[in-house]
């Protein structure tokens, strides 16, 4: 298994957000869903859980409560936002306009 394999991308910015632009295979829950999703059992408990906001100041809250709860999760820094699209990292949208 090679190293994105090894990785699940939660995206919890809100879903029209995520349509307009977000990472290439990450998964999107709205923070407000996250306990949901946990109560679920959605996320995976043998990859690492890499989480995305618009900041980071979200994302690195959720990581706490999934850290709580024995999940092997971080937060992108600087978020969507303030990281990776200031870098000029590569997004996909989900949208027709």
């Amino acid at each position: 298994m090679g190293a994105k394999e090894d990785l699940f991308i939660l995206d919890v910015r809100k879903k029209e957000d995520f349509a307009k632009n977000h990472i290439e295979g990450s998964f999107n829950c709205e923070w407000v869903e996250v306990i949901e999703f946990i109560e679920e059992d959605i996320f995976p408990r043998d990859k690492k859980i890499i989480i995305t906001c618009y900041t980071g100041q979200t994302s690195g809250q959720i990581v706490a409560i999934l850290k709580l709860l024995g999940y092997d999760a971080c937060s992108l820094r600087g978020g969507i936002d303030n990281g990776w699209m200031k870098d000029s990292m590569p997004v996909e949208s989900t949208c027709s306009t």
